[in-house]
This record gives structure tokens, C-alpha cells and sequence, in this order.
């Protein structure tokens, strides 16, 4: 195994989103950070930043602060299996030097001090790595380099987003569709154009064969298709020209999104996967008042159609928990999870296990619940192993 398949990971490289998040823990304690209301307070504090907000709210959405809460008072090896877990969980939502860093800063906070080689199981482009996190290049620097880097990265975000206030200030709001002029406020994202300048940058583990594959289906409608793939259930009408649908579609509660949501709204009507992620995720954000599970479904549907994970998963949440009323809107979602469960997805394959085990949405079988338990404890995933566990002692 060479140096570039490997992260050495450990919480002694001072970058900004780690510096941040320690003044808040030092100002209101180390409880603040299993609070619902961190990443709000994070976004009051360090306003400038808005890249870090983003890495923590995707971060508290897939309950990783929760996972690093539970390993704490865990064994070492406890920790070392959070860590790779969760590095796994992150990098299918955001770039690889995102994900470590976001690790590395509760490694830091919760005073985990050891370091942890990640062998690298995903695509990543060049651009993306955590350079700085090579074994080889991470041994050639001293901690007074790495405290220095951080300084003049936080140095730096501060001039890039000056300069971005500037830009925004002199071109005024952006229209989203029919030439009208949203309001500004509502819900932040942290994305910005940088960010997600093209289709599907955030979903590593998505390997070239496959990108074929889908492309290969959609051009022939579909025939590659393997008898064992799963097929969605029938549900609403199929008429009429998608794109132009897409084109023409209006922007509903424009006037609660911000300029980078707006901006996410070109890129989505472009056809970008993970712009159309962000508008679903707008959408289906719960406790405000743009909440509209159909509309986030209709993006969400688009992204996923095209290989994005994250909008898999969060279909298959949507229609499992009813949060759309159709006839087949449970067998929708236990489509969407067996898809990814026969992606290797851990949560989708202990999910579907589940479903299998109380026999809800489909035929009770505890075989099959055994069979997708093994597949996603085979891949350190704690809860399936402790299902596991309870099935097999009870045989």
C-alpha cells in the first residue's frame, strides 16, 4: 500500500475549523458540542467562514458528533473504529480535506491524542486530498509550520470573503427565475461557487465504472439494468420533457433563500447533482417555513437519478416516515434503501436489515435481516453488529 492510499489522521494540526470550534469549547464547555444548537452558534460567532459552517452542519446531520460522544468513554480501538467510520460517512458529502479536518477537530477537542493511518476506500480527486495529511509529508513539517499554515489560512478566508462581500455588494441580488428578485436571508448552506463548480465533486465513492454504467442505461432507457438491481415502484405521471420541466420549474420560496442558494438554483437547473441536493435539503429542512417535502422530493430525484448518495438516502427517509402521502410511497422508500444497500452502504444495508427483521414495508424474514446485518457489520457498522449479535444469540 503507497503513501497516497493512506491518511494519517491526528488531532495536532491546528487549521481554522478547529480553532474556532476550541474557543467556543472553551467559552461555553465541551457540552456545547452535543447540542443541537452548535453549528447556529458557530455561524453567530465566526460569520466570515462560512465553508467551516458547512462541513459542521452536513457533520451534525449525519450524527457523527454523536458517534465521537458515544466512542469517547469507549476503548482506544473504540475510537480508532469512530474515526475511520466516520471519515467513510463524510467524504460521500464533502471534499476529503473537509472530512479530515471536521475529524481531526474532535479528535483535538476530546483530547484523543494518537494518530490513526485510514487506508483510502474512495475516489478523490488531486485537488481534493488532504495533502497535508500524508505520512510522509506530515513527518517533513514541525508543529511550528503546521501552526504557522493555519494562521495564514485563516489569514487568507478572511481576504476571500472580504473580497466575495464586495462582489456580491457592487452585482446586488441575483434573479432566479422570471427575472424577479428574492429576498436574501432564510436558510445558510456554506456552499459557494468554488465549492460545487461541477457535477458530483462531493460523492467520492462514486468509481468511473459505475458514472458509465448509469450513462450507459439512461442512453439506452435503461436495458443494463440486472435482474437483481432494484426498480422503483410506479408512482405519478412519467409525461412530458423532463429537462424542460426542470428549465421552466418555478422557484418556490425564493424569497427566504440566500445569495449562495440562489446560487445552488442556476447550478441545479444546469443539471448539477449536488446543487440539486442542497435545493432538496432547503426544502425539506424542518421547522421553517419553506418546508415542502414534494418539492425537496423533486430534486432529490433528479440528484439521485444521477448516482448522488446523499440524495439516495434521504428519499428513502422521506417516503419511509410518510412525510409524502402517495399509494407505494412505502415501498419507494425501501426501494431507495435496498439500492444503496446493494451500493455497500453500511446504514442503508443495517436499515433494510431492520425493515426485514419487523417486517415493516416488507414480508417479515429473518434471514434476510441476517444477511444485510453481516454485510454492514462486516464494515465496523456498530448497531447491525449489535443486532447481529442479538439475532444469532437467540437461534
Amino acid at each position: 500500500m503507497g503513501n497516497d492510499d493512506v491518511l494519517l489522521v491526528a488531532g495536532d494540526y491546528p487549521h481554522a475549523l478547529m480553532q474556532h470550534m476550541n474557543t467556543l469549547v472553551k467559552e461555553k464547555g465541551r457540552s456545547i458540542l452535543w447540542d443541537g444548537s452548535f453549528v447556529q452558534l458557530f455561524e453567530d460567532t465566526f460569520q466570515d467562514f462560512t465553508d467551516e459552517r458547512f462541513i459542521l452542519e452536513t457533520a451534525y446531520g449525519l450524527g457523527i458528533p454523536k458517534r465521537f460522544q458515544e466512542a469517547d468513554k469507549q476503548a482506544v480501538w473504540s475510537k480508532r473504529v469512530c474515526i475511520t467510520q466516520s471519515l467513510f460517512l463524510l467524504v460521500q458529502c464533502m471534499k476529503e480535506y473537509e472530512a479530515v479536518m471536521l475529524v481531526e477537530s474532535f479528535m483535538f477537542l476530546l483530547g484523543w491524542d494518537f494518530e490513526v493511518s485510514v487506508q483510502r476506500k474512495w475516489e478523490v480527486r488531486e485537488e481534493d486530498k488532504a495533502n497535508f495529511h500524508q505520512p510522509h509529508e506530515r513527518k517533513a513539517m514541525g508543529q511550528a509550520d503546521l501552526e504557522r499554515m493555519a494562521r495564514e489560512e485563516v489569514e487568507r478566508k478572511k481576504v476571500e470573503e472580504g473580497g466575495r462581500r464586495k462582489v456580491q455588494n457592487a452585482e446586488g441580488a441575483v434573479p432566479v427565475s422570471d427575472g424577479k428578485q428574492p429576498g436574501s436571508g432564510g436558510s445558510q448552506t456554506g456552499m459557494d461557487e468554488n465549492d460545487r463548480d461541477g457535477s458530483g465533486q462531493t460523492v467520492k465513492a462514486v468509481s468511473e465504472r459505475k458514472r458509465k454504467r448509469r450513462a450507459s442505461d439512461r442512453t439506452s432507457g435503461g436495458g443494463g439494468k440486472s435482474a437483481d438491481e432494484p426498480r422503483p415502484p410506479a408512482m405519478g405521471s412519467t409525461d412530458g420533457n423532463p429537462l424542460q420541466e426542470m428549465m421552466e420549474r418555478e422557484v418556490m420560496f425564493a424569497a427566504q433563500m440566500n445569495l449562495s442558494m440562489r446560487r445552488e438554483v442556476k447550478r441545479a437547473k444546469k443539471g448539477n447533482a449536488d446543487s440539486q441536493q442542497a435545493l432538496g435539503s432547503f426544502y425539506s429542512e424542518e421547522g421553517t417555513k419553506h418546508l415542502d417535502y414534494k418539492e425537496a422530493v423533486y430534486w432529490y430525484k433528479l440528484s439521485a437519478d444521477q448516482g448522488n448518495y446523499k440524495s439516495q438516502l434521504e428519499l428513502g427517509r422521506i417516503f419511509d416516515s410518510g412525510k409524502i402521502q402517495e399509494e407505494g410511497s412505502k415501498a419507494m422508500g425501501i426501494y431507495w434503501y435496498r439500492k444503496l444497500a446493494q451500493e455497500g452502504f453500511p446504514t442503508a444495508q443495517c436499515i433494510l436489515g431492520a425493515k426485514y427483521l419487523w417486517g415493516d414495508g416488507v414480508e417479515e424474514n429473518k434471514r434476510e435481516a441476517v444477511h444485510w446485518f453481516r454485510k454492514a457489520a462486516a464494515q465496523g457498522h456498530e448497531e447491525a453488529q449489535g443486532y447481529l449479535s442479538g439475532l444469532l444469540n437467540t437461534e
